[in-house]
């Protein structure tokens, strides 16, 4: 009797997973046009910046080189788990190979900031494509110590990734002399290009597993291909640095020096503290979101490409909201970047508590629409708020604080549940949406105190205004 109630258990599980598995596909078109519909909606919202030729040239200077690279690095993303999985490793030693790329970033990232402040941003933009197409290829090796040292590679080039090709696009805005206020336009414009490319990366990197017979390791061929195609576009068509020369000679110092106004204003650092809590959190989900929807008991595995397509449609979506309220509700980006990280603290929260695979499929898709915000405020307050000539070695800073955030937490793998370390997420996101709230104090703070200078100065203009003429008057 026992044996005959304990089988429909088993064929329902069975039925219920098959059930998830189908709603992938569905769900995908759904946000596919769900997206478009939105791009319709904003689109407007570029018009002011699309007449100007010179300008839209410059943007897909950026966007298109921007794109091809960010295509190569998402195509990693979907099976890279799988992949070490695939090769037989046990989760602490997966985890370990994600640690070692954070600990590479951690030791080499004030370098290479300096580095990029000091060599040139289209110089290390090309250095980091070649590391990272190196990096991509010896992860086709199943060897432990190879897949070490590419994931040393990995950290030193997505650091190069996420600093030398964000400062190019800002430094060389300014040396062409565009309008301050457009920067946001370009960001909005390379978050949704971002997740234009990622989902076709996710697409494509399913479709060329599928076809190998579920084998994950052609995703990364791809990759490599296109960090060479990248390589190519920057030294074709993106202007040399100029770089003082003295300035290279002091190069060594360069992120040391940038320590200085880190510590100091108060501004600088609540933003990194900011943006290392966050992205932070995001990268410990980065780890978990494949074990978590996919785990080694179930017989179907779901399409993992086409899952991290829509994280990316998501990002999109969340992008485009972010355009609608910054440009044309005029809404300050301080006021929309801070319910993002209270929405993705209540992500976290639930996925705490579920292990129901569907529920936390919608989650990590709504957790996404925030990074769809974050990324292009973000980028915004840093081209508003750091100094021109320490911006990469800021934002090396800030990178290595969120891998300390990351390598801390991603020890704790095989040590406690899953379960805490999205606790973990919910809390760094509620500490974020805490700086959030100092550093808009910060700000609101310095504008009063800019304004009454400024009316100050107004009074005194005009009382030295009326002595001259009363004694104009007088003689």
């Amino acid at each position: 009797m026992a044996t005959i109630t304990a089988q429909p258990s088993m064929d329902a599980e069975a039925v219920y997973e098959s059930e998830i598995e189908l709603a992938v596909h569905p769900m995908f078109a759904l946000m596919v046009a769900g997206t478009i519909a939105l791009y319709v909606k904003t689109r407007d919202s570029q018009a002011g910046f699309a007449k100007n030729k010179d300008f839209a040239q410059f943007q897909w200077q950026y966007i298109g080189v921007y794109m091809c690279v960010m295509f190569a690095d998402w195509c990693q993303g979907p099976y890279l788990y799988r992949l070490f999985h695939h090769y037989g490793f046990l989760e602490e030693q997966i985890a370990a190979l994600y640690i070692t790329g954070m600990v590479s970033s951690i030791l080499l990232g004030p370098t290479l900031g300096g580095m990029v402040d000091k060599y040139g941003r289209r110089f290390m933009s090309v250095v980091c494509c070649y590391l990272y197409c190196l990096s991509a290829l010896l992860t086709l090796s199943e060897n432990f110590y190879v897949l070490i040292f590419s994931r040393v590679l990995e950290g030193a080039s997505s650091m190069l990734l996420f600093s030398a090709f964000e400062s190019w696009m800002v430094v060389t805005h300014k040396q062409r002399s565009f309008p301050e206020e457009w920067v946001s336009r370009t960001f909005a414009l390379s978050t949704v290009a971002n997740g234009v490319s990622a989902c076709l990366a996710g697409i494509s990197s399913n479709v060329v597993v599928e076809i190998n017979g579920h084998q994950p390791v052609q995703p990364f061929v791809l990759a490599a291909a296109f960090l060479l195609i990248g390589a190519f576009l920057v030294s074709t068509y993106w202007e040399v640095d100029e770089v003082d020369e003295d300035e290279l000679l002091a190069g060594r110092g360069q992120c040391v020096k940038s320590l200085n106004p880190l510590v100091n204003d108060k501004k600088i650092y609540l933003l990194g503290a900011l943006q290392a809590l966050f992205e932070g959190a995001m990268y410990v989900f980065v780890f978990l979101w494949t074990p978590s929807l996919d785990p080694p008991h179930i017989k179907t595995h779901p399409p993992l490409g086409i899952i991290f397509g829509q994280f990316m449609l998501a990002i999109m979506i969340g992008s485009f909201l972010f355009r609608y309220l910054a440009q044309t509700r005029r809404v300050p980006v301080l006021t929309i970047l801070g319910p993002a990280f209270l929405v993705a603290c209540v992500c976290f929260t639930v996925a705490a508590a579920t292990k129901n695979r569907f529920i936390l499929l919608l989650l990590f898709i709504v957790f996404e629409g925030c990074c769809g915000i974050f990324f292009p405020a973000m980028g915004t307050l840093r081209s508003q708020l750091l100094p021109e000539a320490h911006r990469a070695a800021h934002m090396t800073w800030f990178r290595v604080g969120l891998n300390v955030l990351v390598v801390c937490s991603l020890l704790l793998v095989g040590r406690v549940d899953r379960s805490w370390l999205f606790a973990g997420c919910a809390i760094f996101n509620l500490l974020a949406f805490g700086c959030h709230r100092k550093l808009k104090h910060a700000v609101w703070v310095d504008l009063h105190a800019t304004q009454q200078v400024h009316t100050a100065t107004s009074a005194v203009t005009s009382t030295g205004s009326s002595i001259v003429s009363k004694n104009t008057t007088t003689s």
